[in-house]
């Protein structure tokens, strides 16, 4: 397994089937975490960035487990490279797997979106500031 910051087509399709949005090559930048044969386990985009932060969203396999250097890496992007002081992820209030594992990387719920998905499915949003990221300290 490697990580890379590679903005591959192929990572891209892989991301936007996981979490079923049509992403654009020019609007994302990504992290992905790829095996020897380069087919992707993991991939992060950054997405609607502005001048204080941006979205980060995950897209997995469904079998990748996160590593300290995976996640260090995704979370050294937005803040040191683009000097982001936050970031968020929305994440369906039913995905309970998702939501676990943001928490337990740092994320905090700051809000909850009615609706966010659909009539039924809500938004869960979930925030990390760069003065609060445990993954930045060495």
């Amino acid at each position: 397994m490697r990580i890379t910051g590679e903005r591959k087509p192929e990572y891209l399709e892989f991301a936007s089937r996981v979490l079923g949005v049509d992403y654009k090559l020019d609007n994302v930048k990504m992290i992905s975490h790829v095996d020897d044969d380069d087919k992707p386990h993991a991939v992060v985009l950054y997405t609607h960035s502005n001048k204080s932060g941006c979205e980060m969203s995950i897209a997995t396999n469904g079998q990748w487990t996160a590593t300290k250097e995976f996640i260090r890496e995704s979370f050294y992007y937005p803040f040191v490279t683009c000097a982001f002081n936050r970031v968020h992820s929305v994440v369906e209030q039913q995905n309970t797997k998702a939501l676990e594992f943001n928490t337990r990387i740092g994320f905090v719920q700051e809000a909850f979106l009615n609706h966010w998905f659909d009539l039924n499915n809500h938004g869960i949003l979930l925030v990390m500031f760069k003065q609060d990221c445990q993954w930045l300290r060495r």
